[in-house]
């Protein structure tokens, strides 16, 4: 990072652009991983794509990129900046299902923020048409309920989410893994705090795959303070 700043004047923008990607890239992996060390090293890599324009193409943007983006700034508690990303970029996203990514993207701001309900009414506004986009609804759903103390309607949710998934046989099985093992992780955080498990992590969480790590991992480490 440090070498690119010195010399990117060396490189054409084609070549910024893919270094650039390379290191959003190794950050993510790293924060994927459970390093939380990288949501603030990946945060400085995204305003540089940012500044540089390298975020678009064709002048629009990726939307599991603006996501994202957006939750790699609410981990940090970067408010603020996530909101004022939301608003300047929404515009940027591809006319297909725009609004909902721009809702979804709102419903996770207001959940850091700590607005449970007002998280709840714009994640109510998401329609995702792709079954795999669901999942991110169903996600966010479940997280929601475990930040606001909805453990019941969690629960259930729960339930569905399992069914949903099994539903479809197209679903490779990493992404079921993936996803099963996040819903598994949350309900055993909720059974800790209500005193109906003795850990507050699933066998195995810091090598299994498993989805939103990162803010996984807040949650447990708010569990053990």
């Amino acid at each position: 990072k440090k070498m690119l700043l010195q010399h990117k004047t060396l490189l054409d923008i084609n070549e910024l652009a893919a270094i650039y990607t390379y290191l959003h890239n190794y950050c993510f992996v790293k924060v994927d991983n459970g390093d939380l060390n990288y949501l603030k090293e990946r945060f400085e890599i995204v305003n540089h794509v940012l500044d540089n324009g390298f975020h678009l193409k064709d002048g629009y943007i990726v939307p599991d990129m603006f996501i994202s983006m957006t939750n790699n700034a609410l981990m940090l508690k970067e408010y603020n900046w996530a909101e004022d990303f939301i608003k300047k970029y929404k515009d940027n996203l591809p006319d297909e299902e725009k609004r909902s990514y721009e809702h979804l993207a709102f419903s996770a701001l207001y959940m850091f923020k700590g607005d449970y309900e007002r998280a709840l009414k714009y994640l109510s506004r998401v329609k995702f048409r792709k079954y795999y986009d669901k999942f991110k609804i169903k996600a966010l759903n479940l997280m929601i309920y475990y930040e606001a103390g909805y453990f019941e309607e969690a629960f259930f949710l729960a339930d569905s989410f399992r069914h949903f998934i099994a539903k479809y046989r197209s679903i490779t099985p990493y992404v079921k893994d993936r996803t099963n093992n996040f819903i598994k992780q949350v309900l055993q955080m909720i059974k800790y705090r209500l005193k109906q498990a003795e850990s507050s992590e699933i066998s195995g969480f810091y090598t299994c795959t498993i989805m939103y790590r990162p803010w996984l991992i807040q949650k447990i480490n708010e569990l053990k303070k």
